[in-house]
């Protein structure tokens, strides 16, 4: 069997440790690799322990886009072919040619011109295609599909019939599982939990699901992350200024030894006016535009996501601009009804204060501080609104109505509405918050299916610390394998 790795960055090294252990435990053969960045690249080219039949490295097709001519006539034909229904999306999940990521943390501007943008489209639908018809492989795997080039070996593979697997955190405490769909489908979950609706087979994780509900209901919940995120944030601007400088000061250690010239890392001189950019606007702060939550009166939840990200560039594209969709919301909702909206923490100090003061404009909305809990706004709304957002799936299990605005994977569930006319909003605002049924009996089955196609992996600190702990690799190698169809060797 041959498998193509997608090395995305700090996944690299996590990627590299599960092929090892593909190949030590259950037998995989051959193994080939397209690599997001020169310190992975330098990384993957240095180790001795697994030999790849090719090293595709994204830094020097994108090199090459600047020098070729614009071929028209293929980028209609890949259109054509591979198009979903155009090719605009393969275009628009890349947050460095639509967002000019890295140079600015937030930025709505694309980095190039349109004839550019086709000249990337080009140069990485080119590659990949022989790539592929190369090195043939039996499965490409990915940490994530969130970049021009990993987009289009995705539909490339699929499009050749060559089986692709996905890790996605199924967003029940530290499970993480593997799908066959980019689009935040937990495919098998989804078989296992058709099969337990059906009636066909009967539940290993019940008992676990029913403790899961139960907990969840009582307790207020929060993962760690977002802990030590909520905690950064509250210290003191001179603490802050101090941290920062040292960022600035590792940041640039790291760039001139690893990553010069590499056009997904920031240049020291733009990491530094970004930091200086957050630290103006968390000396001006942003305390005077939060209103405090009044939890008896009848509200809807829109908590705003993290941006630049997948969850919209890949998973809702119309909805990028989020302003604008809380704006349809506001609108949409009975006259006597607020709209409350909270940031995501990680977006304190990143969003420049003219959003907020767009959003304040909207009569009936209200901007909640980001640190105020999720849980709490969700226990207390009449109904929850999200594109993709976890907050989403905390509301299901809370038994709220939810709506949803993009791909994400609680959609399986026949209590979530996906709204994908606007125009039908105010309508299905108005039969949700009158004829919502929630079914325990369904959610549970969903759960459990989820359970028991996920194992409890600490991916943070595999992805972060790049920890090279050998029972959590071990436990990726599991889920993979069984994907895969490989069994244990040794």
């Amino acid at each position: 069997m041959k498998i193509c790795l997608y090395l995305q960055r700090r996944f690299s090294f996590l990627g590299h440790n599960i092929a090892m252990e593909l190949k030590n435990s259950y037998g995989a053969e051959e193994f080939c690799c397209y690599v997001y960045g020169r310190y992975a690249e330098k990384f993957i080219k240095d180790q001795s322990d697994i030999e790849y039949s090719e090293i595709l490295v994204e830094e020097d097709l994108h090199k090459k886009a600047e020098e070729v001519e614009l071929d028209m006539d293929f980028i209609k034909k890949f259109e054509e072919e591979y198009g979903l229904p155009n090719a605009w999306p393969y275009l628009l999940v890349d947050r460095h040619i639509m967002m000019s990521v890295p140079k600015s943390d937030y930025s709505k501007k694309p980095s190039c011109s349109h004839e550019k943008m086709l000249k990337y489209l080009q140069v990485e639908a080119k590659a990949m295609i022989a790539f592929l018809e190369k090195e043939k492989p039996d499965a490409v795997i990915f940490a994530l599909v969130g970049s021009l080039g990993s987009m289009v070996l995705y539909h490339v593979a699929k499009k050749m019939g060559i089986k692709t697997i996905n890790i996605e955190p199924a967003r029940i405490k530290g499970y993480i599982t593997v799908t066959d769909n980019c689009y935040c489908s937990l495919s098998n979950a989804d078989k296992l939990f058709d099969k337990l609706q059906a009636g066909e087979v009967d539940s290993k994780f019940e008992k676990e699901a029913e403790d899961f509900l139960k907990e969840s209901r009582e307790k207020e919940v929060r993962y760690s992350w977002v802990k030590d995120l909520m905690n950064k944030k509250k210290i003191g601007p001179l603490k802050f200024l101090l941290l920062e400088i040292k960022g600035f000061i590792q940041h640039s250690i790291n760039y001139y030894r690893k990553s010069k010239g590499d056009y997904i890392m920031q240049k020291p001189s733009w990491f530094l006016s970004n930091k200086i950019v957050r630290l103006c606007r968390r000396i001006r702060g942003y305390k005077k535009l939060y209103s405090k939550p009044d939890l008896n009166e009848d509200f809807v939840f829109f908590p705003m996501h993290q941006d630049p990200e997948i969850a919209t560039l890949l998973l809702s594209p119309f909805h990028i601009d989020q302003v604008n969709l809380i704006e349809d919301i506001a609108k949409s909702l009975p006259v006597h009804f607020k709209l409350y909206v909270k940031d995501h923490p990680a977006m304190l100090y990143s969003r420049p204060m003219r959003e907020y003061k767009r959003i304040k404009r909207i009569p009936n909305v209200e901007l909640i501080d980001p640190n105020y809990s999720s849980i709490k706004l969700t226990k207390a709304s009449k109904l929850v609104t999200t594109i993709t957002g976890t907050a989403g799936f905390e509301g299901v299990v809370l038994k709220k109505p939810i709506i949803t605005f993009g791909e994400v994977f609680y959609n399986k569930l026949s209590m979530v509405k996906r709204v994908r006319c606007m125009e039908d909003l105010p309508s299905t605002i108005k039969d949700i918050l009158r004829n919502h049924k929630h079914d325990d009996e369904e959610l549970k089955n969903f759960i459990a299916a989820i359970l028991e196609t996920s194992e409890v992996i600490d991916y943070n600190k595999l992805w972060n610390e790049m920890d090279e702990d050998k029972k959590e690799i071990a436990k990726f190698a599991k889920l993979f394998a069984r994907e895969l169809g490989l069994k244990k060797t040794s």
